[in-house]
């Protein structure tokens, strides 16, 4: 995981996902409440065909007081990815 930051990890969902997983699961544990990191968990889960993890890092940021709509409206990569689920019945 090494020195990268949130920042850099946004850039790496295409080129490195799983090294983007730990990264943004790293974000999570050292803020609980960072609606974007949960919504870039999400999408990267998703986009790999995760969707129970995917759906699993939903209910975890709600258990945590962040909603589907903050991480919506911070990250229009999740609000594509939330309303695929939706649409393909992926979404729990």
């Amino acid at each position: 995981v090494g020195n990268l930051t949130l920042s850099d990890c946004i850039q790496l969902p295409d080129k490195d996902p799983n090294m983007d997983v730990a990264i943004f699961r790293n974000a999570i544990a050292a803020n609980p409440s960072n609606a974007n990191a949960y919504a870039w968990l999400a999408s990267v889960l998703y986009e790999q065909g995760k969707y129970g993890e995917f759906n699993q890092t939903i209910r975890m940021a709600e258990g945590r007081g962040v909603s589907r709509e903050q991480m919506a409206s911070v990250n229009a990569r999740f609000r594509s990815k939330l309303m695929n689920a939706r649409l393909n019945n992926r979404l729990n």
